[in-house]
């Protein structure tokens, strides 16, 4: 489950560029050395991919990948930055990044 308040929610709506997209929850390990030592990234994308897992709809589709969800917990917060352009991803006890972007298609 992914919660977003009320601000995090219009930032989000005001940059996806399309509003039929989707927006995915990517664990970048890509050139990390180990695939623990990634970095969360949100990714616009026209629609989900084979294996995605729904984790909300407020205020437009979110989803991760299914073998990913291992590198989080069960529930996930994401807050807009004030005064810049990332999001804090939190679960209850842990901040897994405070400064995870956005890559718009």
């Amino acid at each position: 489950m992914l919660k977003l308040d009320d601000e995090t929610a219009q930032r989000l709506t005001e940059k996806v560029t399309n509003e039929n997209h989707v927006v995915r929850l990517v664990y970048d390990h890509e050139g990390c050395g180990c695939a623990v030592s990634g970095v969360p990234l949100l990714v616009e994308a026209a629609a989900a991919e084979e294996g995605d897992v729904l984790l909300s709809h407020h205020p437009l589709p979110f989803y991760i990948w299914g073998p990913h969800r291992i590198f989080f917990a069960e529930y996930l917060q994401l807050k807009a930055n004030p005064g810049k352009e990332t999001f804090t991803l939190q679960s209850s006890s842990e901040i897994f990044s405070p400064h995870v972007r956005l890559q718009l298609m």
